[in-house]
């Protein structure tokens, strides 16, 4: 969500989506994302959506996509609709109160990432090996970040493989 939430406002700043359809398509991406009730997924949707819109020099129409989304909510929640009790317990809180902690799995993923540094560390070059980092893991779960696994589990020619390829 968090990379096709840009991808759709270029298009519709490109003209290439109808505005109609791409607030379609941006309200199905918000859904998801409530319903998934990831604080990490709603921070990076916010951020990935922000940076586009500063660095795209698109302001004025961030504001009125942000009023039509705004809208469509409201009118959701005066036809009856809620926010998911799970959102609103693991990202809502969070937010409103502006503590971490109170954001569902954020600090034991921290902790994983952590621990995921001190992996790469001993492991740079060749890496553990496929599957891996779940048998050494402290906390016995692989680390919820993409580039870490790889550069844990595969050293770093996986890491730079793959972010070629992401290039590409």
């Amino acid at each position: 969500v968090s990379l096709a939430i840009p991808i759709v406002l270029y298009l519709m700043s490109a003209q290439m989506l109808s505005p109609y359809l791409g607030m379609v398509a941006l309200l199905t991406l918000a859904s998801g994302l409530v319903h998934s009730a990831s604080f990490t997924g709603f921070a990076s949707a916010s951020s990935a959506a922000a940076i586009y819109m500063i660095i795209s020099g698109k302001g004025m129409q961030f504001f009125k996509i942000s009023l039509g989304m705004i809208g469509c909510v409201i009118l959701l929640f005066a036809a009856g609709a809620r926010m998911p009790e799970i959102f609103q317990k693991r990202v809502f809180t969070a937010v409103e109160t502006g503590d971490v902690s109170k954001a569902g799995t954020f600090t034991g993923r921290m902790v994983l990432m952590r621990e995921a540094w001190d992996i790469v560390d001993g492991t740079m070059i060749l890496g553990l090996g496929a599957d891996q980092y779940r048998v050494v893991s402290h906390e016995k779960a692989p680390v919820h970040n993409q580039y870490l696994l790889l550069w844990a589990e595969g050293g770093i020619i996986s890491l730079l493989g793959w972010m070629a390829m992401l290039t590409i």
